[in-house]
This record gives C-alpha cells, structure tokens and sequence, in this order.
C-alpha cells in the first residue's frame, strides 16, 4: 500500500513507500511474528513427523541389534536388562522377529 494515511497495522495494512515491499522494522517484525503463528500447527506436524520417522528407524535398529545378541548367545535376561524389560517381556516382543 503506497499510501501511508490508508495505513492501519491492527488491520494488517501496512504503508510501504515505493513500488518494492521494504517494510520499517517494526512492520517487518510484525509480519514476521504473525508468519510464524500461521505456521506454527505445520511445524509441530513436521516435528512429529520428524520424531516418529527416528522411531521406526530406532525400533528397526533395535530389532538388528536383539537377533545379533541373540546369534551371539545371549539369553533372554540380558537383553530384556539391556532394554529395560524383563528377560520373559523381551522374549516374547522378539522371539517371534528373532
């Protein structure tokens, strides 16, 4: 808006003297602020995408690293310690993956 007296910032109209959008600072802090409130949601969504493709990927990892524990003979107590479980709870989460 070239105009700077049609300028109303509670409006979201923002007086920009030129034919480029160069805003003052504060009017640029402004849009900014209300930018990232928009995509606020969509970055959350991202992040739990983000955390639940690392998840996969740990459980996946998890899984290689029992049947190689298993390969090199180490009972069922010593894997369940090692993932916070019990020797029986291990057993039956992997004996079936094993």
């Amino acid at each position: 808006m070239p105009a700077p007296e049609l300028a109303d910032p509670a409006a979201r109209l923002l007086a920009v003297p030129g034919p480029w959008a160069d805003l003052e600072a504060a009017d640029e802090n402004r849009v900014m602020q209300e930018w990232h409130g928009h995509i606020a949601g969509w970055q959350a969504l991202e992040a739990v995408e983000t955390a639940a493709t690392r998840q996969a990927a740990a459980a996946r990892a998890l899984d290689v690293a029992v049947r190689a524990a298993l390969a090199a003979g180490a009972p069922w107590a010593d894997i369940g310690r090692a993932t916070g479980l019990t020797g029986q709870s291990a057993a039956e989460r992997w004996s079936a993956r094993a």
